[in-house]
């Protein structure tokens, strides 16, 4: 089964394919970004040089998707608002856009 929300890629020369997300048994539902390979659900694997082995992190809980930068290298940025390691995560909207080193996304909710 989906959770609600989707990564639509906004250049399709970095990346072609939009990211959908697999509901697991946990309430809270994590996923990581980065170019580390890692097992699907809980990991998506974005291959690009410009991304970290572990770029972001983003939480899905009571409803609704949050995002967090995980690198002091090029963090993530949300409607071009820079995301620090420190900051608290940020709530995703419909229509956001997400940079994730060079790959940027429109994000869709729901």
């Amino acid at each position: 089964q989906m959770l609600p929300g989707r990564l639509q890629p906004l250049d399709p020369e970095i990346l072609q394919q939009e990211i959908r997300f697999l509901r697991t048994s946990v309430q809270e539902q994590v996923v990581t970004l980065g170019w580390n390979i890692g097992e699907p659900p809980g990991h998506v694997t974005l291959n690009h040089s410009s991304v970290q082995p572990l770029h972001a992190r983003m939480t899905y809980r009571e409803g609704e998707w949050w995002i967090e930068t995980l690198t002091h290298l090029d963090p993530v940025a949300v409607n071009h608002a820079v995301l620090m390691v420190s900051a608290p995560p940020r709530r995703l909207m419909d229509g956001d856009q997400i940079r994730v080193g060079e790959v940027e996304f429109q994000f869709y909710f729901p």
